[in-house]
Parts: structure tokens; C-alpha cells; sequence
């Protein structure tokens, strides 16, 4: 499934809502290969937020030493 990071998070709890209807309904999905898959993006996702906060935190420490060795 092809998406953007911003949307995991929206595609991941639309998926849940879903289990849980086919669940409610009696219905069985159990496709481990799709799971594993969603479990994969879902790591990815949390660990590129992870490294883009920690460049941020970066940037603003380096901007905020620059402008305390300005002063």
C-alpha cells in the first residue's frame, strides 16, 4: 500500500475500526502477511518521526547557540 507518512496513523485506525465491524459480524481475517505489513509501516513511521524530531531538536539547539554567541 502506497502512502504518505502523515496518513499511517488514519490508515492504521481506519484498518482497526474495520476489524472490529468484521469482528461485530462474525467475519474472520486473518491474513498474517497483512498484518506483518501494516506492523512494518507502522515501525517505519514512528521511527522516521522519531528521527525528524531529533533533527529539529538539533537545528533549534545549533540556532540557539548561534544566537547566544552573537549576544
Amino acid at each position: 500500500m502506497d502512502n504518505r507518512f502523515i496518513n499511517i496513523l488514519k490508515v492504521n485506525l481506519t484498518c482497526c475500526i474495520l476489524h472490529n465491524f468484521w469482528e461485530e459480524a462474525g467475519e474472520e481475517f486473518e491474513d498474517l502477511k497483512i498484518l506483518r505489513r501494516v506492523i512494518a509501516i507502522e515501525r517505519e513511521y514512528l521511527q522516521y518521526r522519531y528521527l525528524h524530531h531529533a533533527v529539529q531538536n538539533l537545528v533549534a539547539q545549533v540556532v540557539h547557540q548561534a544566537k547566544e554567541n552573537k549576544l
